[in-house]
């Protein structure tokens, strides 16, 4: 298994060459004094829970459907940096890799809309962050990923390259 400690499934995407690595998952909560975008987020409280993890980034519909199995309301770490526009074209993840796959209304119940493009506000409100970071939703028939803020920084997915296969 990976260093990231406790029972941490690992998930690998078919079709991936098989020098891709192997993933760790495990969700955290997030320390009461890191609850603030900068620090949850943008700093990614992963980093100081475990060296060398960073808040999950999705690239694959089989990684998706694994981080979706996480509770509700879990961040993962797509975000719009502070510093940019507020629009959907700023999202980055926080390990720094390319934004190539997007959940944020996938595998909703039929005649529900099913847009893959985040809905957002009209803007967050000026001391309000909370809209620029992404989580995991599951309810009242959609899944997906969400940038409500509601229940906002209190856990996040943390990922780790695996150092040890089966």
């Amino acid at each position: 298994m990976g260093d990231i400690p406790g029972d941490i499934p690992r998930v690998k995407s078919p079709g991936i060459s098989p020098s891709h690595p192997w993933y760790c998952y495990k969700r955290f909560d997030i320390p009461a004094e890191s609850r603030t975008f900068k620090k949850a987020i943008e700093d990614d409280f992963c980093k100081n829970i475990t060296p060398g993890s960073h808040l999950a980034s999705v690239h694959c519909v089989e990684e998706h459907y694994f981080i979706q199995s996480f509770k509700e309301h879990t961040h993962i770490g797509l975000h719009i940096p502070e510093k940019l526009a507020y629009n959907a074209e700023n999202f980055k993840w926080t390990d720094g890799t390319p934004v190539d796959f997007v959940g944020w209304n996938r595998f909703s119940d039929l005649g529900k809309e099913n847009r893959q493009e985040p809905v957002l506000s009209k803007g967050p409100q000026k001391d309000d962050l909370s809209e620029r970071a992404v989580r995991v939703k599951s309810s009242r028939g959609t899944s997906g990923w969400s940038v409500n803020g509601e229940h906002a920084f209190e856990a996040g997915i943390c990922k780790k390259e695996a150092k040890q296969y089966l």
